[in-house]
């Protein structure tokens, strides 16, 4: 199976910082990246938020840990705000692999933006959001949807942390975004009922690795992990799973 992984969030036993159920804490972005899967003979594409974040290194470490356990893994620089850019890399990636059969979207990590609650949101505080969580989304979707279709077979899966569902004033603005990007996918999934295609939400209701804010409910990618991997064997009629402790 060739994955590709655009994300902060670690579904799949990564190693990067969680961000708890209802985002409140400071908000940040960074690269997408590929992770391990479940089998070993998983391939796995993956692309960065940015081609000169510090986090490179990261990766390369990552990609020789996957390379060591006999996964194949290759990172593709690409910015999720140029959206020629972001179209071009899964494509170099398709094309390295053979195709893509899962696109994992996770927009967090790395940048800093500004948290507003509803009544102090500017419509430009939600347009910073909307730009990474759902225009990035739909962006990466339309560079693998095609030969999905085309295949009659794939999984698009989408994270966000559980304020997409049950909102916070604190994050109204990361909020209101990640709800268009909820909204979006369970519409997609809907769309594509019967085409072969599976589209899911995972919505993150803990701290990844580390509590966020002290007492908060934690868990590891390893637990978190198999909901992914469910959505796209077992539960491919489902439109939306959600992790909670």
């Amino acid at each position: 199976m060739n994955r590709i992984g655009l994300s902060g969030y670690p579904p799949l036993r990564s190693s990067t910082f969680g961000k708890d159920r209802r985002d409140q804490h400071r908000h940040r972005r960074g690269r997408p990246s590929a992770r391990p899967g479940h089998r070993p003979h998983l391939r796995l594409p993956g692309l960065r938020r940015r081609a000169d974040l510090p986090q490179s290194g990261e990766i390369d470490t990552l990609i020789g840990k996957l390379t060591a356990e006999g996964i194949t893994a290759a990172a593709f620089p690409a910015d999720i705000l140029d959206r020629g850019a972001l179209g071009q890399a899964l494509q170099e990636a398709a094309a390295k692999f053979g195709g893509v059969d899962v696109l994992e979207y996770s927009p967090v990590a790395g940048l800093t933006t500004v948290m507003t609650t509803p009544a102090e949101t500017e419509p430009a505080h939600v347009q910073h959001e909307m730009e990474f969580q759902l225009y990035g989304a739909i962006a990466a979707t339309r560079a693998v949807l095609p030969a999905m279709r085309e295949a009659g077979a794939g999984t698009l899966l989408y994270t966000t942390g559980a304020g997409s569902i049950d909102p916070v004033p604190q994050v109204g603005n990361i909020n209101a975004a990640a709800a268009a990007l909820r909204n979006w996918v369970i519409n997609l999934h809907k769309e594509l009922d019967g085409t072969g295609i599976q589209a899911a939400h995972v919505g993150i209701d803990v701290s990844i690795g580390t509590p966020a804010v002290p007492g908060f409910p934690t868990a590891q990618p390893e637990e978190i992990s198999p909901v992914y991997w469910d959505l796209h064997t077992a539960k491919r009629d489902q439109a939306e799973l959600v992790f909670s402790r």
